[in-house]
């Protein structure tokens, strides 16, 4: 690929077929068809959402063509399919050139989940690693804040649902340059309703100290 990636990194948790079903678990149940079937060509209630995501990606962005059988695709002979993955692939490079936005002093926070469901925190975590090499420490340290929020899924959560005030924690980092470093918190709506944790820098998470209410963030420390 133009891009330079080889590998995809993976999920910190299983949806296949042989894992637990995206209902309960993490509170999906309303949105995502469980994981108990087999991926299938043709899409049915039970296929896991991942390949039911990647099946239509493959067909209607990459092939272009509704009756490709992704489940025939191999990723070493892409044959047809593969100059058009590797013209996409340029666009996907381009979202690396940060240097502009970075020159003119823009700000940005990425927030992950460590149960994302959809987008993998191994993917952003490498994303975040490749800015920093093409932008370099200092520019990305006065750009960029990536945290991840343990037990946070795709949006919804039954483990941990994160409210946090993003937009004011940028506009004050912007407007009146006060750094959100390590002082935001973020609040579960779902599963200890109330729970604080802190907000860690990556690859820095929460720490339990051994004392005080593990349900308030001011009993935890941002460590390695």
């Amino acid at each position: 690929m133009h891009s330079g990636e080889t590998e995809f990194p993976g999920y910190t948790i299983l949806t296949s077929e042989t894992a637990s079903p995206l209902t309960s678990a993490y509170g999906w149940g309303s949105i995502a068809p469980s994981a108990d079937l087999a991926p299938t060509a043709q899409y049915q209630p039970g296929t896991p959402i991942l390949f039911w995501m990647v099946d239509q990606y493959m067909k209607h962005i990459f092939a272009r063509d509704p009756g490709c059988d992704t489940l025939e695709f191999d990723f070493d002979k892409p044959g047809a399919i593969g100059p058009r993955l590797s013209e996409l692939s340029k666009l996907d490079d381009r979202d690396l050139d940060m240097s502009g936005f970075a020159r003119r002093g823009g700000k940005l926070i990425l927030l992950q989940g460590s149960d994302d469901q959809m987008i993998s925190p191994k993917a952003t975590a490498a994303y975040h690693d490749m800015l920093r090499q093409r932008l370099g420490d200092k520019t990305l340290e006065r750009m960029l804040r990536y945290y991840e929020v343990p037990g946070y899924g795709h949006g919804r959560s039954a483990t941990f649902l994160a409210s946090w005030d993003q937009l004011s924690a940028l506009e004050r980092w912007v407007e009146q340059g006060v750094d959100p470093a390590e002082g935001e918190v973020v609040t579960d709506l779902s599963g200890v309703p109330g729970r604080t944790r802190p907000l860690c820098l990556y690859p820095r998470f929460p720490r339990y100290g051994g004392k005080g209410d593990v349900n308030s963030a001011g009993s935890f420390t941002c460590s390695q």
